[in-house]
């Protein structure tokens, strides 16, 4: 509101403290206490589907030949997937000294700008590839953490949580 000159009035300020959850989960299969923690799990998944949109286009195609578009759709998913798999390799590094975690959106669109650079040091199996891994690391330790809410669990604490009772 604030970004657009408009202010938020007490009730719409009240409304906005307030999450309806709806669902069909049986309280068997997940205590209600962990609905909400279910939700946040699927919104990141959310989130992850804005990026794929928003930083990699695939959503965006033009008319082409079939056999074309799949060779774009794949080459795609394969860049999104070493860049996961980069993100994921760094994300490990830094959460178990610090409990920090990247904000995977923040970093995939550090690692779309830097493309070229990334493609050309996969194939560098010198020093100087692996130095360029290492500036990444940092670049994205340094400024592309997730923003953290007050009093609220860590995707990953909630991810583990879950992991824990399936086991059971």
């Amino acid at each position: 509101s604030k970004d657009h000159g408009k202010t938020l009035t007490d009730r719409n300020r009240l409304r906005s403290r307030f999450n309806l959850l709806i669902t069909n989960i049986d309280k068997s299969v997940v205590p209600l206490k962990d609905i909400y923690k279910l939700y946040q799990v699927r919104w990141q998944i959310e989130l992850l589907f804005k990026v794929w949109k928003c930083t990699y286009g695939i959503n965006r195609v033009h008319k082409m030949n079939k056999y074309r578009l799949r060779c774009l759709l794949y080459a795609k998913l394969i860049l999104l997937l070493v860049n996961g798999m980069i993100i994921n390799q760094i994300n490990a590094l830094i959460y178990q000294p610090t409990k920090r975690i990247l904000s995977v959106a923040k970093c995939h669109t550090t690692l779309f700008i830097h493309i070229a650079e990334t493609i050309s040091n996969l194939c560098n199996k010198t020093n100087k590839g692996l130095l360029f891994f290492k500036s990444i690391a940092q670049m994205l330790s340094r400024n592309h953490d997730l923003e953290k809410r007050k009093n609220r669990q860590s995707i990953i604490d909630v991810i583990q949580l879950f992991a824990c009772k399936s086991n059971n």
